[in-house]
């Protein structure tokens, strides 16, 4: 008689959470900034093809220069 061994249970990895995505201010690494701005780009260009939205893209170009020369 042969017999049933149990199943194991695999654990869920529990996700990293990205910090500084949500801020503009508060980045604190350059390859988050520049992950952030490249996506806030698309969305300001797409919204631009409609006139709706410049100023937030000005806002964006200030922000971002400290990370320019790395």
């Amino acid at each position: 008689m042969k017999r049933e061994r149990k199943k194991k249970k695999k654990k869920k990895k529990k996700k990293k959470r990205r910090k500084g995505v949500g801020s503009l201010t508060k980045q604190s690494s350059f390859a988050t900034a520049r992950r952030f701005s490249i996506s806030f780009l698309r969305v300001t260009r797409k919204e631009e093809e409609e006139g709706e939205v410049e100023e937030e893209e000005e806002e964006e170009e200030e922000e971002r220069e400290p990370y320019g020369n790395r």
